[in-house]
């Protein structure tokens, strides 16, 4: 999706807060706990969500993401979609 200025990259079940995407700071103690439980490949989980941090990182100014499990991030979006009454 874009919306003229930015890319939105919609990135499923590849994380579920928005603090795992980024710079790397302490864990979310719930999920990561959960994450780690329902995983099927620790590595690739993993590996996934640093590969998501480098747009974000590198292109933060033009790409933004977001994920199927994050009310925050739904919320942003929403305000960010909502028409502006002037």
């Amino acid at each position: 999706m874009h919306d003229g200025d930015r890319w939105l990259l919609h990135c499923g079940d590849a994380y579920c807060h928005h603090r795992e995407i980024g710079p790397p700071k302490e864990p979310h103690p719930l999920l990561d706990l959960v994450q780690t439980h329902s995983q099927v490949h620790g590595d690739l989980r993993l590996g996934t969500r640093a590969r998501l941090r480098e747009p974000v990182r590198d292109h933060g100014d033009q790409v933004e993401v977001c994920c199927a499990h994050d009310p925050w991030e739904l919320a942003r979006h929403q305000d960010a979609a909502a028409p502006r009454r002037v």
